[in-house]
This record gives structure tokens, C-alpha cells and sequence, in this order.
């Protein structure tokens, strides 16, 4: 190591000497032991027993949100301290340097080809200051939402169709033969001709092949610059990488610097992590800021300069003279551009490729190339004994110093110590992350978006959850639009999946259909209006449900009102409808596809479904005020289909009404489930507690039942005597005497009453032989035994307390001898 040492200030000195114009390398700084090391080996690669941390995004989110990050003393010169990682996790709290050496510790033991990069970035970087940038997180938002509101109705848009279509069955019986009848060619081209505001079909365009646009990508990509003949995999992504504001706010923020005429502007020195394509399905060259965990292309770094990179292995200057950091190359076998510290075999080269340059599988199955290989390989073969001698010769980079690095399981659950908490500010956001099981309410992160800069007017906040016993997985709160947005994991009752309502207005609910016996995929319910349901998979193929209804203040018919609630009016019935799929093992003829209640005009309408071939199908309309005689069978199966309608409109009248109660009972009670995992370890916590509890108490009885004790009371034992060690000894083998011969007495004594009593059982029967009683005399015989047994038993308790008692009073006069206390007896 100091030989290493050595050599790298020599290479400082000469480099120093060529270019004595460029910064200071930081090529050596001290440890926390106020040693020098070089800086490569304070690199410790080491993979962590965590799964999170096996990948890029969730490594950098962990160490950006694990330490304190506290900006360079000198803004414009690089720390004169560089500790070991296993140190900065101790403390907590970092710089920079400390965060890319950490991060890049952490990649590389992942499998990852990551750097230490040394270079320069605008001020906000520097101090860590994200109040003025964009918050990576809104955009995600923002783009899965309109992901999925795309194609979808706006609530406090619906309800002209569907008002129209509950108020009047005039136009219905047209708009529902368009519905289902396939459309001619002439019929399409005047819909596609129709002016603006009247239905028309949408043009598909040009059909383009996929195959030979990927084909297209595919050459783009291998000619495109500073890939590096990485293979591109298309299963990783980088998460998040680019979001569509963060050119705008971060080119906004370094005019606003130069506006400011930061005096410092270009000059502040900052480190971060490169990671290049090719491992671990990274497809190009990322940046990662280790203070904030965002990931940037080279394209779209914020960052000013680069003065030299590094890893475990070797130290590379960057030789380049360009600024801007996307015209650098990053091939570290190219010693024009980077100049390295070791020799080394180092990375593979990124040779970029030259037109006119034959590819790899060209040189492979050209035979020219094999017989040049040939023919070289004589002299390759004479060049290796040489070549051996020069590369023992070559001087190793000594091993890391660090050590192996460690995060307790207990700190690793906390993630934001020292209270599992972490608030972060963006422009028009702030982001609160928690710690798993620090939230009373299992909340895991909360963002909340802002209309006005100084974040005063909510406009959305999204939240996270996590072991609710309500599933209760991410609610998304919209306070302008009276909007909520429920997520749910499986394993509710009803299974319900999401919650979505806007107050008073409408309320939607999606289930796991897979979950339910009936198959209901969705239940829509604009607020005094319509009501729809969407099932899938049902046996009797039923898809589609829907009831147009309005409020009112009367009674009217009960049949076809649906209770209120306590605080809202009745739901009268105006028309339900119901939809089938297609049953191949019927007749089309026979197969209702659609059959509509017109409850006011008390009417129904049944259709069948077409044919194949066939542009028309079989209508039947019927009035429920007709005798059944005129129609036949069918208005008895029409009447039973209404009933049957109805009472499931009932039923999921009071099935909505029963999960609302139920999310308002839960949101007053939330119930935290403990995982598994967890569960085990504070179980194994709480024995090793009360283990720990029973030691203690175990050591204090004996400290209590010290047989010592009673004869040292009056004594100090640290200033004892010969003399006093001689009477506590002497009085404690008295007190074994003494109480050894009351045990004797005691015996002997019990002996001698039974001796007693038996010769009175012997008088008494000799006296009483006269009278010849046989039943005295079973008496006697009975009562002999016993007391012989009882003698005989005292008897030998006697003599083994004699042997014993000899044997106690010799070890206890032995251990006394031995007892440290009393040790003045064996020195004395």
C-alpha cells in the first residue's frame, strides 16, 4: 500500500508538471484515521443480503434517502477527508463523495459497471436544493392517468346521452338497430364524411409493418454514437429516467443561476456515479446522482465538467477538452482521452465503430482472417515468456481497506432514520416517505401536488399504503374536482378492486371478477341518473346491465322504487336494460341479446342476436298490459325476467350501500397487519427479553442464597482478616455441625416413638390374648407390620445421614478453603 502510495504521487508530480494549468487531481485523501489512502481503495464492493438493493433504482433511492446529505465545506475544492463507507453509515450523514462512494460500492457488488465521478454540477446539485425542480414522481402520475382516463367519459360530462335516452323511448328503437347492425360500405363512407359534431368512424390509416420498423430501430441503434457496442436489452428501463419537465425546469433553474451571477458558476465541485451500458441489461450511459436518487442520460445531465472517474480497480483522468459532457466519449481503453493511473487490462474497450469497418461476425466467418490468426500465432507464442516476466513486473492496486459493509436488518426497516420519516420539496410538490409500520395509518408515502408555487392550494395528493387489514393499497385525493380514487389489493370482502367517486356526482367500482361467483367486472353509478354494470364470464353470458332512474320525493308504484338512504330521496325506475353475449349452442333466433324494460311505458322489448350473413334479427316488442292469452308464453318469461331484473338491482343497491358503510368503519378503525417475517423476529425478541429476565433473576436469588452471606454481614470481605477468616470459617462449619446433628435428633427421635409405640401394641395384645379374639389378633398382626415398616425406613434414614453428614461437613471445610473471599486462610 505505501508502495502504491508512491506511485501515485509520482504520477501527481508528472502530471502536475505537463499540465500545470488543470485542477489538483484527487487522487489520495485521508481516512477518518487521519491516514492516506488512495481513493480507489476506499471503493468496497460488497452485495447486501436485501433484494432491494439488487437494483439500480431502488440502490440509489435507498443510500439518497438512507443518509443526510450536507454539502462541501469548500465549494470549489473536493473533501480533504474521504472515510470509509462503513464510517458514513455509522454517522449517518455525508457529502458528495461520500454518497458516490457508497452508491458505487453498492452497484458494483450488484453486478453493475459503476464509477466515481469527479467533476463539476450547477449550484441547486451541489446543495442538494430540489424546491426548484420538477418532482419526478407528478409526471408518472400525471402519465398513467391519462393513460387511463384515455377513451373515458369525464364525470361532470356525462349524462346528455343517457338523460336522453331515460326521459324517451322515441329515437330508441333506431339508435339501438344502429347499435348492433353492421354498417355498409356506402353507410361508412358517409360516416366518415359527415361533418364534425355527428358520429362518424375513425380512419385507420396507412398499415405500416412492425417487422421492418424494428428493423429500422435496430440499425439506428447500432450507428448511433456513445452506445459503445452495448447490447441494448429491451426488458430493462430505467426508472425514472426522463420526464417531459425536466429539461424546461432544470435549464430554467442554471439561467436563473446565471442570472443571479453566482459567483461560483462552473467552479463547484461535486461527485456522482456513471454507470455504463452492457451489464445487468443497462442500456446506455446513465448518470446517477447519489443525493437524489434521479437517473439522467448523458444527453440530459445537468452536470458541467468531468476532471477524472474511478472505480475499485483503476483511476482514469479525463483528457478531454470539450465541455459538454454528451460529445465525450467514455471508452476508458482510449488513452488519448483518458489517461489512466494503473496499468491494467481495465474495461473492454468501447471502439466505436467506422464506416467501412467490418463487423465482428464478418471477421469470424471471413477465411482470411483465420489464416492471418494462424500465422500470427507463432509469434504470439514466442512473445509470451516475454510478455510474462513484464506483467509481474506490473504493479497490483492493493485491496480495499474497507470493510466488508454491513446494515442491520433493523436499520435497513427504517430507511429514513432516525425516525423513519423524510420530507422532500419539490417545485409545486412536496414528497413525505415513511418508513414500513411507523404510520399509524400503514402509510408508506404521501405526494401531494400543489397549484401555486408556495405550495398552499392542493390540487392532488397521492397516497401509498402498505399491511392494511382493509387491503387499502393507494388513495389519490383531487380536493378541487371532489374526487377518490381507492386502490385495493385482493382479499377484501365483495371483492372490491377500485374506488373511485366524486362527491355527489358519480361513483365507480371495479372488482377482481375472478373473485365473485357473479361475475361483475365494474358497477357505474351517476348520482341520481343511471346506474351500469359490466359482468364477464357469467354462464348465463349476461354482460351488461343498466337502470335509468331519478329522484323523486313521492312513493309512487313501490314495485320500481329504490330506497334512498336516510338523507337522500327515493330512485324511481325509468328503464332497465340487459345485455347477453353470444351462446353458439343456441339458435340466433332463439338468443336474446338485448332485452329493455320500459318500466313508465310499462312495455319491453326483446332482440335476438343476427344470424351469420344476415343484417337483420328478430324484434319483439310487448305490453305488460295485455293478457298473456294474446301473447303466448313469452310475456310469463318477459314478466319473470323484469322480477328477476329488479331484485338484482336491488341486491347491488344494497351491496354498494353495505361497502360504503363499510369504508367509512374502516377509515375510523384502521387495523395495521404485522407481516410474517416481522411477526417471527419480535416473537424471537420478546423470548430472548424474557430469557434475559429470568437470567437476571436466577443470578439475583443466588446472590440472595450466598451461604457466606449471614457470616459476613458484620465484616467488610475486602478487608478481611486472617483472624476474621478463621472465625467465619469456624462459625460456618459449627452452623453445618449444629445443623446436621438436629436432623440426627430429629431422626432418632421419631425412632424411639415408634420403638415406643409398638412395644404398647405388644403389651395390649398380650393382655388381650386371653380372650382368644381372632379379630384382635389381625388387628395386632396388621399394625405390627406397619410399625416394623416405619422403624425400618428411620432406621436407614439414620445411618445414611451419619455417612452424609461426614461428607458434607469435609466439602464444605474444602470449599471454604477455596472460596476467594476467605483466601487469606491459603496466602496467610
Amino acid at each position: 500500500e505505501n508502495l502504491c502510495l508512491e506511485y501515485v504521487q509520482n504520477f501527481r508530480s508528472n502530471f502536475v508538471r505537463l499540465f500545470p494549468k488543470r485542477n489538483e487531481l484527487y487522487l489520495t485523501a485521508k481516512n477518518e484515521f487521519k491516514v492516506e489512502k488512495f481513493v480507489c481503495t476506499t471503493i468496497r464492493p460488497t452485495q447486501l443480503q436485501f433484494r432491494e438493493l439488487y437494483d439500480l433504482n431502488k440502490c440509489a433511492e435507498f443510500v439518497a434517502h438512507f443518509l443526510d446529505y450536507e454539502p462541501l465545506e469548500n465549494a470549489v475544492e473536493p473533501p480533504s477527508t474521504l472515510p470509509s463507507s462503513t464510517q458514513v453509515l455509522d454517522w449517518g450523514v455525508g457529502d458528495s463523495f461520500d454518497f458516490a462512494t457508497l452508491l458505487a460500492s453498492f452497484l458494483l457488488g450488484a453486478g453493475y459497471d459503476a464509477y466515481v465521478v469527479h467533476g463539476y454540477a450547477p449550484k441547486y446539485i451541489c446543495e442538494c436544493d430540489q424546491s426548484q425542480t420538477a418532482c419526478p414522481l407528478v409526471a408518472e402520475v400525471s402519465d398513467k392517468a391519462d393513460a387511463k382516463d384515455e377513451g373515458e367519459k369525464n364525470p361532470q360530462d356525462v349524462g346528455d346521452d343517457e338523460i336522453a335516452e331515460a326521459k324517451g323511448s322515441d329515437n330508441d328503437d333506431a339508435l339501438d338497430a344502429d347499435e348492433q347492425a353492421p354498417l355498409s360500405e356506402e353507410k361508412k363512407d358517409d360516416l366518415l364524411d359527415a361533418p364534425s359534431g355527428e358520429y362518424k368512424l375513425k380512419a385507420h390509416g396507412v398499415i405500416e409493418s412492425k417487422f421492418l420498423m424494428s428493423a429500422a430501430e435496430d440499425a439506428d441503434s447500432k450507428d448511433a454514437p456513445g452506445a459503445g457496442g452495448a447490447p441494448i436489452s429491451k426488458a430493462f428501463t430505467p426508472q425514472p429516467v426522463r420526464w417531459d419537465s425536466d429539461d424546461e425546469d432544470e435549464k430554467q433553474v442554471q439561467e436563473n443561476e446565471i442570472a443571479s451571477s453566482d459567483p461560483l458558476h462552473g467552479k463547484r465541485v461535486h461527485c456522482w456515479v456513471l454507470v455504463r451500458g452492457g451489464k445487468r441489461g443497462v442500456p446506455e450511459m446513465l448518470f446517477v446522482e447519489p443525493s437524489t436518487a434521479r437517473i439522467y442520460p448523458v444527453s440530459e445531465s445537468p452536470y458541467q465538467g468531468i476532471e477524472a472517474v474511478w472505480n475499485a480497480k483503476n483511476y482514469w483522468v479525463n483528457m478531454q477538452t470539450e465541455k459538454d459532457l454528451v460529445s465525450h466519449s467514455y471508452d476508458f481503453g482510449n488513452n488519448d482521452l483518458w489517461e489512466f493511473v494503473f496499468i491494467d487490462n481495465g474495461p473492454i474497450a468501447l471502439v466505436e465503430k467506422e464506416q467501412g469497418e467490418r463487423s465482428m461476425m464478418d471477421m469470424l466467418n471471413d477465411p482470411i482472417v483465420d489464416e492471418e490468426k494462424e500465422a500470427n500465432e507463432e509469434e504470439e507464442e514466442e512473445k509470451e515468456g516475454v510478455e510474462d516476466e513484464e506483467v509481474d513486473d506490473i504493479l497490483d492496486i492493493p485491496e480495499s481497506w474497507v470493510n466488508k459493509l454491513k446494515i442491520d436488518r433493523s436499520k435497513f426497516n427504517i430507511r429514513y432514520p432516525p425516525y423513519g420519516l423524510k420530507v422532500v420539496l419539490y417545485k409545486k410538490a412536496k414528497l413525505e416517505l415513511f418508513a414500513e409500520g411507523f404510520h399509524d395509518q400503514g402509510m408508506v408515502s404521501r405526494l401531494t401536488v400543489f397549484k401555486d408555487v408556495a405550495r398552499t392550494v392542493v390540487k392532488e395528493s397521492v397516497e401509498n399504503f402498505v399491511n392494511r387489514r382493509d387491503k387499502l393499497m393507494k388513495r389519490i385525493r383531487k380536493p378541487l374536482e371532489r374526487m377518490v380514487h381507492e386502490s385495493f389489493d385482493p382479499g377484501r370482502p365483495s371483492s372490491l378492486k377500485y374506488l373511485v367517486e366524486w362527491a355527489g356526482k358519480r361513483r365507480e367500482m371495479h372488482f377482481y371478477v375472478n373473485a365473485r361467483l357473479d361475475g361483475l367486472l365494474c358497477r357505474e353509478e351517476d348520482m341520481g341518473k343511471k346506474i351500469v354494470e359490466k359482468f364477464e364470464g357469467r354462464g348465463d353470458n349476461l354482460t351488461y346491465r343498466s337502470i335509468a332512474v331519478k329522484e323523486s320525493l313521492e312513493s309512487g308504484n313501490s314495485t320500481f322504487v329504490l330506497p334512498g338512504g336516510a338523507h337522500n330521496p327515493d330512485l324511481v325506475v325509468l328503464k332497465m336494460t340487459e345485455k347477453y353475449e353470444r351462446n353458439d349452442e343456441k339458435d340466433a333466433s332463439e338468443d336474446v341479446a338485448k332485452r329493455t324494460f320500459y318500466v313508465k311505458e310499462n312495455k319491453v322489448r326483446t332482440q335476438y342476436h343476427y344470424a351469420k350473413s344476415c343484417i337483420t334479427r328478430n324484434t319483439f316488442n310487448y305490453d305488460k298490459e295485455r293478457s298473456a292469452e294474446d301473447v303466448g308464453d313469452q310475456l310469463e318469461v318477459v314478466r319473470d325476467a323484469e322480477k328477476e331484473c329488479l331484485s338484482e338491482v336491488r341486491r347491488a343497491r344494497n351491496e354498494t350501500a353495505d361497502l360504503i358503510t363499510m369504508r367509512k368503519h374502516e377509515e375510523l378503525e384502521i387495523i395495521i397487519d404485522q407481516p410474517v417475517f416481522e411477526s417471527a423476529s419480535s416473537r424471537r425478541d420478546e423470548e430472548r427479553k424474557v430469557q434475559e429476565i429470568l437470567e437476571e433473576q436466577e443470578q439475583g436469588d443466588k446472590r440472595q442464597l450466598d451461604y457466606l452471606t449471614p457470616f459476613l454481614m458484620s465484616i467488610d470481605p475486602k478487608d478481611l482478616t486472617r483472624e476474621d477468616a478463621m472465625k467465619v470459617k469456624e462459625n460456618c462449619l459449627k452452623a453445618l455441625k449444629d445443623r446436621l446433628l438436629e436432623r440426627a435428633n430429629i431422626i432418632q427421635n421419631r425412632l424411639n416413638e415408634e420403638n415406643k409405640e409398638l412395644a404398647k401394641y405388644q403389651a395390649a395384645f398380650q393382655r388381650n390374648q386371653r380372650d382368644n379374639d381372632p379379630d384382635a389378633e389381625e388387628q395386632f398382626e396388621k399394625e405390627c407390620s406397619e410399625a416394623m415398616f416405619r422403624i425400618q425406613i428411620l432406621e436407614q434414614r439414620l445411618v445414611q445421614h451419619e455417612e452424609s453428614a461426614l461428607k458434607k461437613y469435609k466439602d464444605m471445610d474444602n470449599k471454604l478453603v477455596a472460596d476467594p473471599r476467605l483466601s487469606v486462610l491459603r496466602h496467610g
